[in-house]
């Protein structure tokens, strides 16, 4: 090539090559002592935003985790109060046992015992009052979701409870209902054979009956009956003197005559009574307990609550003789065929009665028909039958969840569906009472508030888990549960009586079942939601970071490769960029 003195193209080739060495250098410079490999987003920019994305996301899952061990602290707070409380109630079971001891107890152990528990329900109102984390209070019923009906409970609705359902309205169908039935299981032929089950379907229609074994106990009839006191009437050794012995009712009137010189045993006077009235219609009978009756003759003559039974003796001094206090007595009436389910009341059945309802002690019914004519209620016999009682079933659905098949009584959890997006709209559990179960498919409307304790527990919005927790104060325990002492709820149970500390038992009890389920529950949603969703946020932490550290941070070894060959390249530019320097000096030799 020419020499040129004006344009030294060789140095400027060497200049350029010294540039870009400089320039890597620079960067490899930047990377060593930064430890990235993305400084600026002129380093990589695609990578540089992939490399922010992550970044957000790893702050996200930060976030999350502590959030989530935050969670994990709340709700072992809960656990930790509702364990003072599990104490609290097994101690007053054992009062309310010890005060159920009556034989040993009196007025002032009774009152002991009492106060006690008193103190013990003070507590577990102060414990639901003041348990808090972060200055919420956590067991007052603040974060409790509420259900309620904005309809009519025309199905049998008992409770809802356990909500997980989002703020909104719901409607809950029956179908498919199968009614509540009874049957007799006693041997009818050995008991009662005149005795059926009535109804619209002959099945009794038991309503408000719970599922089980029923008594159904049927007391014959009985007629007119009058009751010498103890050491009279036939006593064995009296002497009765021209004496006569009047017995009338509405089946007749009779006169038994004893001879004077006779001495009237137990067996002559009932043998004499039993022969002289005409046609059997009275009947002297032994009681078994030294006392003795006449009484209607049941085989003979209709019986019930119309006959009466009046005794005459012929003077006053002789009805004293035989332990009556005036020369007539007219005994009580008889009693109807009578018919009593469990502890309930006893029906009496008027003549020409056939079917019937009875009731039960709380308010439990059951339709029966007799087959005999009650003209003649002295056929029918006493006994005791057992009826048992299968529950009233349907098919049950919240929103557009699945159906789920149930009997009244029992509890059950439904699932309200999904949302358009595909997301689980919650759950609610319900329970549905003996009585007013529909006959006929229907529904009823639920509005939802959604008070629950929410945790965001992922790196995105939307991403959090709820769980709802009721009041635990005394007031609010043992709610609706059936005794005879009339307890509405845990807080106004008294043990200074058998029958209040019985029922304070079984009101305790289902204080600690309510206390236990809420526990279960918050236990599962610690182990189950938030312990592993930490896991997970872990794992997908350490993963996350992992691939934004391939993007964005440099590789040293290769880097130090790198940035020994650029210094090599520079210094070798330099020195040749020094050279080609001078290489126009060499016109001058041609000048020479």
């Amino acid at each position: 090539m020419g020499l040129r003195i004006n344009t030294n193209i060789t140095a400027i080739t060497a200049h350029r090559n010294l540039l870009l060495a400089d320039s890597r250098l620079f960067r490899s410079v930047q990377r060593l002592s930064s430890g990235l490999r993305i400084n600026t987003a002129a380093d990589d920019p695609a990578g540089l935003a992939i490399s922010e994305q992550l970044r957000s996301q790893l702050a996200g899952l930060n976030a999350a985790i502590v959030n989530s061990e935050r969670a994990v602290n709340l709700v072992q707070t809960i656990e930790g109060a509702l364990n003072e409380v599990n104490s609290l109630l097994i101690g007053m079971r054992e009062l309310a046992l010890d005060a159920a001891n009556s034989g040993i107890n009196n007025a002032t152990s009774l009152a002991a015992d009492q106060a006690e528990i008193a103190n013990a329900l003070e507590t577990i109102t102060r414990i639901s009052d003041t348990t808090q984390f972060s200055i919420q209070t956590l067991l007052d019923g603040t974060f409790e979701n509420e259900v309620s009906l904005t309809s009519p409970n025309t199905v049998g609705l008992q409770t809802m409870t356990d909500s997980t359902l989002a703020t909104g309205s719901y409607t809950l169908s029956i179908t498919n209902i199968t009614n509540a039935s009874a049957s007799i299981t006693s041997d009818s032929f050995a008991l009662l054979s005149n005795v059926r089950l009535a109804g619209t379907g002959s099945d009794g229609d038991p309503n408000g009956l719970e599922p089980g074994s029923h008594s159904l106990v049927v007391s014959e009839a009985t007629g007119a009956y009058v009751t010498s006191s103890l050491e009279a009437l036939f006593d064995g050794n009296s002497t009765l003197t021209a004496t006569t012995i009047t017995i009338t009712s509405a089946a007749g009137t009779s006169v038994v005559t004893f001879e004077g010189d006779e001495v009237n045993t137990v067996s002559n006077i009932v043998a004499e009574i039993n022969a002289e009235v005409t046609g059997s219609r009275f009947v002297a009978v032994d009681n078994g307990d030294d006392t003795y009756s006449i009484i209607i003759d049941g085989n003979s003559t209709a019986v019930g609550a119309s006959q009466t039974l009046t005794i005459a003796f012929a003077s006053a001094a002789l009805a004293q003789e035989y332990g009556f206090s005036a020369a007539s007595v007219t005994a009580a009436n008889g009693t109807n065929v009578g018919v009593q389910l469990d502890d309930g009341a006893t029906v009496r059945l008027a003549t020409a009665s056939t079917s019937f309802v009875v009731f039960d002690a709380d308010g439990g019914s059951l339709a029966l028909t007799f087959e005999a004519a009650f003209s003649s209620q002295n056929l029918i016999d006493g006994a005791t039958l057992n009826v048992e009682v299968t529950a009233a079933s349907f098919d049950v659905q919240l929103g557009s969840g699945p159906k789920v098949n149930m009997s009244s009584g029992e509890t059950a959890t439904l699932s309200a569906g999904t949302d358009s997006a595909g997301e689980a709209l919650g759950t609610l559990d319900v329970s549905f009472g003996f009585f007013n179960v529909p006959t006929a498919n229907s529904s009823v409307t639920l509005s939802v508030l959604d008070n629950s304790l929410q945790f965001q527990v992922g790196p995105n919005q939307d991403q959090v888990v709820r769980i709802s927790v009721q009041d635990i104060s005394s007031d609010k325990l043992a709610l609706g549960i059936l005794n005879d002492s009339n307890f509405a709820n845990l807080n106004e149970i008294d043990v200074q009586s058998v029958e209040g500390a019985n029922d304070s038992v079984t009101l305790i009890d289902q204080a600690i079942d309510e206390i236990s389920r809420l526990r279960a529950k918050l236990g599962a949603f610690q182990q189950n939601t938030l312990e592993t969703n930490l896991r997970s946020l872990n794992i997908a932490e350490e993963n996350l970071a992992a691939s934004e550290s391939t993007i964005r941070d440099v590789d040293i070894s290769a880097e130090i490769s790198s940035f020994t060959r650029d210094q090599i390249l520079l210094s070798a530019g330099v020195s040749v960029l020094a050279q080609a320097n001078a290489i126009p000096q060499t016109v001058l030799q041609l000048l020479g």
